[in-house]
């Protein structure tokens, strides 16, 4: 099956050969009388013109020279000289246009219009439409651009509002934080309450005034003061000034007015230490 499948294959490619399809033609027009008789005869036909069958028509029909060697003259001269002659005829006359042109405008540059200076000008206008479709590309990249940009910056512009808004609740915690330092810390009088694991519960009676805890003639120097005020924790130290008791890490959390403070859990030192702020400095009895 695949030999016989070479076969047409191999059949089709050499039909379609230039000159076997050529040679064919050639057959056919040279022994156009067998073409004929083949193609549109019928058996009664050929009786009327003297044949008795289609060979019989063939064989005396039948030439060597009609057979063979005109269609091949034919054939070859189609395939090698005619594409070398229709060449030759295209370039004659295109030669015999340009030269007819040329003539035309030699004759015409000295006419009342001269031609020549309608090419210049042509020419010009042609050179400046390239140039204007350079500079609309050119626009339209800066358009493209410019969006690019708008958008840029309008996400830019975003940013610094967010950022901003991110600085302004920044400031605004700070800013109680320090409001907060200076109420409850800088300025006030506190009443103090210490209980102890091994010895007996103290009270006392601070006024806080900038980093300074005073208590009758004993003071005290606030070290390393911490604020959180997002969860109202503080811590400090205090250490005295007169060689008195120095009060180490203290970390307590105190209520929404910063007006009372209680020690966290979980500080062993102490079981229990409070302040209490107090609106007038009162004498405790």
């Amino acid at each position: 099956m695949e030999t016989i499948k070479d076969f047409f294959k191999e059949l089709k490619d050499r039909s379609s050969n230039p000159l076997i399809s050529s040679f064919i033609i050639s057959w056919l027009f040279c022994n156009w009388p067998i073409t004929i008789g083949l193609l549109f005869y019928k058996f009664e036909n050929l009786k009327a013109d003297g044949y008795t069958s289609y060979n019989d028509m063939i064989f005396k029909n039948h030439d060597i020279g009609n057979m063979v060697l005109y269609p091949l003259i034919i054939a070859l001269s189609y395939t090698f000289i005619f594409p070398w002659v229709r060449a030759s005829i295209k370039l004659f006359h295109a030669k015999i246009e340009s030269k007819n042109e040329t003539d035309i405008l030699e004759a015409s540059k000295s006419g009342a219009i001269p031609i020549k200076k309608y090419i210049e000008q042509r020419d010009l206008l042609v050179k400046s439409i390239e140039q204007l479709k350079e500079i609309f590309k050119s626009e339209e990249e800066i358009k493209t651009q410019n969006i690019s940009l708008n958008t840029e910056n309008i996400d830019l512009q975003r940013r610094i509002s967010t950022l901003e808004n991110s600085l302004s609740e920044l400031e605004n915690r700070y800013s109680i934080m320090d409001n907060t330092a200076s109420d409850f810390l800088l300025h006030g009088d506190w009443l103090v309450n210490i209980e102890f694991s091994n010895k007996e519960s103290e009270e006392h009676f601070w006024n806080i005034s900038g980093d300074i805890v005073r208590e009758g003639r004993k003071s005290w120097i606030i070290q390393a003061l911490t604020i959180n005020p997002f969860e109202r924790l503080v811590a400090f130290n205090l250490r005295s000034e007169d060689g008195g008791m120095n009060y180490s890490a203290i970390f307590l959390r105190s209520n929404e007015n910063y007006t009372e403070l209680r020690s966290v859990p979980g500080d062993f030192r102490y079981n229990s230490f409070r302040m209490n702020k107090v609106k007038e400095k009162t004498k405790i009895l």
